[in-house]
């Protein structure tokens, strides 16, 4: 996907010079206001001068407020850009993530973290639907399984999304179910959702770059 930082920088600049000239303009409104009030005040009852003097002063603040907010703003947008120039070398490599695994045939690495008080661990294997497709007996001890992508009647899986998790028994007998797992999924392309820098992989996915836990060769 290409990333055209000139539209962003564009943006950018568009939005940091239109509030300013907004601001500007109630400003002058502001004065004009101020000067008529003050040629038709009744000399018996003049403005207070301190009064006024809080007047200018409130709304300059409130002003350089708003023009800071504004140039904020900007910076952030051009940070953003800038991290996703830097995001791009992720398309085409295999990313780290908790959660579905693409299935293409070939065998498959999950890797997971079973707790020390685990005295039995098994592997479960669900389809995109859901249904359960095979399950494996693990070590307590492991921290990878390789899925051969077989059902646990001996038929193989057809190619698509699946999602693993483990299941153990702690030392006091009780089952923790669905555990997570993580596995490497490939990257094909790097967007923007609300202000944040998400990844779409090669399985129609969508990802957050903050959920990545490690990046190898795809």
């Amino acid at each position: 996907m290409d990333i055209n930082t000139n539209n962003i920088s564009a943006q950018s600049a568009g939005h940091s010079t239109a509030q300013p000239t907004v601001m500007n303009a109630e400003f002058e409104t502001f004065l004009k206001m101020l000067t008529t009030q003050m040629q038709n005040q009744d000399p018996l009852n003049p403005v207070d001068s301190t009064e006024f003097a809080t007047q200018l002063a409130t709304f300059s603040s409130v002003e350089q407020q708003v023009l800071t907010n504004d140039y904020l703003a900007a910076m952030q947008v051009a940070l953003t850009s800038q991290d996703m120039v830097q995001a791009a070398h992720l398309i085409g490599q295999a990313v780290k993530i908790s959660g579905g695994f693409a299935f293409e045939g070939d065998p498959v690495e999950v890797n997971f973290s079973i707790p020390q008080n685990a005295v039995s661990a098994e592997m479960v294997i669900y389809n995109q639907n859901g249904l359960e497709v095979s399950r494996h007996l693990l070590s307590p001890t492991d921290t990878a399984f390789t899925w051969d992508g077989y059902w646990a009647d001996g038929f193989e899986a057809v190619e698509g999304t699946y999602t693993a998790k483990v299941d153990y028994t702690d030392i006091d007998g009780q089952i923790v179910v669905d555990m997570p797992t993580t596995s490497y999924v490939g990257i094909s392309e790097i967007g923007m959702d609300r202000g944040e820098i998400v990844l779409t992989t090669e399985t129609g996915h969508h990802v957050r770059l903050a959920d990545v836990q490690g990046v190898r060769s795809g």
